[in-house]
């Protein structure tokens, strides 16, 4: 497989004096290096490497803690969790879901939580929209709060290397499924 990337580099990029590829003998990098002419390219060998496969606990932790799951369905109805909701409880089941999970990690990010929200074929889109902004919003309110609790500032007056710690202490994950018919 190297041998028809590098293949494929050299072809790109001119012929190679050199068609060996290298690897870093470090014990704490994991980094394959391919050198083409001047240039040093990276891939990370953990791409490569089989998804560990979770035990059924696991799973169902994650879907608790990790996982806030959104449905609308096609009577135009919110589920969270499989429980019925009401849009304007949206936002406050978000932030919750967050703060419960950041209590019940091992870390002070959230950078394993997500959102996942799918809709029924069916469903208003109007509606799927109004759910989307709302849980947007949720990310907005945890971004303030971050930066209050952390630089005493709004986050909209932070510079942007402070709203990049900022988000990467609470990323945006939103994960949107296919419609599908229920």
């Amino acid at each position: 497989m190297y041998g028809k990337l590098l293949m494929l580099v050299c072809i790109t990029f001119g012929s190679c004096a050199n068609n060996e590829m290298n690897v870093s003998p470090s014990d704490t990098d994991d980094t394959v290096y391919i050198p083409i002419k001047r240039a040093c390219f990276q891939k990370r060998k953990s791409i490569f490497d089989k998804k560990r496969e979770y035990s059924d606990e696991e799973i169902n932790w994650k879907r608790k803690y990790e996982i806030f799951q959104v449905f609308v369905d096609k009577n135009n109805q919110i589920f969270v969790g499989g429980k019925l909701v009401r849009l304007e409880n949206l936002k406050l089941l978000g932030k919750t879901f967050y703060r419960n999970y950041i209590a019940v990690s091992d870390s002070p990010y959230a950078d394993q939580a997500m959102i996942s929200l799918r809709k029924d074929k069916a469903a208003r889109y109007q509606l799927y929209l109004s759910v989307y902004n709302e849980l947007r919003q949720v990310y907005a309110e945890l971004w303030e709060e971050e930066a209050q609790k952390t630089y005493k500032l709004s986050f909209n007056k932070l510079n942007l290397s402070e709203k990049k710690l900022v988000r990467k202490k609470i990323p945006l994950f939103i994960s949107e499924a296919e419609p599908a018919e229920f």
